[in-house]
This record gives structure tokens, sequence and C-alpha cells, in this order.
């Protein structure tokens, strides 16, 4: 298994921050931000790029609807990564979640460092070091896609 897959094994330690039936979110190893956090599948996906023929292993009924179906599942997921990832950031970072200085985004493959779907949430995102802030987690490149386009991407296929 990923990195990710030992954690959630419990092989692999982590700090959590929030967790429930779907989704996992832990506190990055390497920060780019004060706040950096993972929010990740408990099922496999292996990128966003994988994401449109995935249907649901769990039973649990999602936060968005208890009426999901197997076709909705990945627009469903990444609604309630989002929900996690506010979640996340309004706790730890209210001012950057106030002010809307926080970044969600997925690496694009091949530029992903492991191959296990997991958003980046990074706040404030206006503390970030330059090589991040507009490098790595510069969304609307080949590398890094924000989670609102990957939303929308999902929805158009839907």
């Amino acid at each position: 298994p990923t990195i990710f897959g030992r954690i959630l094994e419990g092989t692999q330690p982590a700090i959590t921050l929030v967790e429930d039936e779907e989704l996992i979110s832990i506190e990055d190893k390497y920060p780019r931000a004060p706040l950096h956090a993972l929010v990740i599948p408990k099922q496999y996906i292996k990128s966003i790029n994988t994401l449109s023929g995935v249907t649901s292993t769990s039973t649990a009924v999602t936060r968005t609807t208890a009426t999901a179906t197997h076709e909705n599942y990945p627009l469903n997921l990444l609604t309630n990564m989002k929900q996690m990832a506010i979640a996340t950031v309004q706790v730890s970072q209210p001012n950057a979640y106030k002010n809307g200085d926080y970044i969600l985004c997925f690496h694009i493959p091949p530029f992903t460092s492991v191959k296990h779907l997991h958003l980046h949430v990074l706040a404030p995102a206006s503390e970030m070091k330059v090589q991040y802030r507009w490098g790595k987690y510069l969304v609307g490149t080949p590398w890094c896609a924000d989670l609102e386009d990957v939303i929308m991407n999902q929805m158009k296929m839907s």
C-alpha cells in the first residue's frame, strides 16, 4: 500500500485532524503553510484522473445525500472532501477562512507525490513561501488543480 494506505491501516503514524467513515484529514508531514492538511478518502482512488470511474465501496451514508448513487459518487466524494477541508480551515485558521486566504487543491499526475487521491488544504496562503504559493501549489497550472475546478469538471461528466 501507499503511505496513506499504511496510515489508514494504522501501521504508519500520522496526526489526525478530523475523521469520519469515508475520509481522514491529517497533518502533512512536510507543511508548506501554517496549516497544511491532507484530506484523504479511505477508499483507494489513484488520482483525480481516475476519479470518474469510481463507485463507492462504503455502505455509509454520505453527508451530502442519503440517496447517493454509484454514478454520482465521485461528485459526492469531492463535495465531502470540500466540507472536511473547509471545516479544518475554520477550526485551525479562522482568520484565513474569514479572509478567503486558503488553497484547496489536487496535484495532477504525473506531479503527484503519492498515488492515492488527496486534497491539499493550505492556510493562510499569504504566509506560504513564494516557491510553494506561486509554484508547487499554484492552481490552474498543468501540475495543480483547484478543488472547485475539479468539482465543476465532475459535474459536467455526471
